[in-house]
């Protein structure tokens, strides 16, 4: 996964493989999730469709270049609260 470099990946930088605290170190990603984004309470900002459209795309590839790598890597929890 240190391999993957593209601007709609989170960059990985490491990971903890010692139970019980497993877990992956990515690069702070300050706005926080795409979920976040869109159901912000004080949405001070307004999502209109073209700019929901972008994300979507954004979010498209992503995707498509982890599928595209040799191996493909696949997500297996692409949901709103998972993309940053």
């Amino acid at each position: 996964m240190q391999r993957v470099r593209h601007p709609n990946v989170v960059l990985l930088m490491g990971a903890v493989t010692k139970r019980p605290h497993l877990s992956i170190v990515t690069e702070y990603i300050p706005r926080g999730s795409l979920f976040r984004l869109i159901h912000k309470a004080d949405a001070g900002e307004v999502l209109d469709k073209r700019r929901r459209l972008r994300m979507a795309l954004d979010v498209a590839k992503g995707i498509n270049y982890l599928h595209c790598l040799n191996p493909p890597i696949v997500h297996w929890d692409l949901k709103s609260p998972n993309c940053w």
